[in-house]
């Protein structure tokens, strides 16, 4: 069973590092979650809940992410 386990995790890290190479520039909720390996609710969470949480722009009720941005809040920059 543990093994089933880590052969899907490996599979999802693989599916995530092939959307972070070929992700578009601008991300909107749903690709900017993928972009991190995080939940769409998790990025929201951050989103509502932390002063420095990922940087974006509300249009609407659409979030926008540029994946520049995202980088740079990932390393703390």
């Amino acid at each position: 069973m543990n093994e089933i386990k880590t052969n899907l995790q490996l599979r999802r890290l693989e599916n995530v590092d092939d959307y972070r190479r070929t992700a578009p520039e601008v991300l909107n909720l749903e690709g900017a979650a993928k972009y991190l390996g995080i939940k769409e609710k998790e990025l929201l969470e951050e989103l509502k809940f932390r002063v420095d949480g990922p940087p974006c722009r509300q249009v609407g009720k659409t979030f926008i992410f540029s994946r520049e941005a995202l980088n740079a809040w990932v390393k703390g920059d």
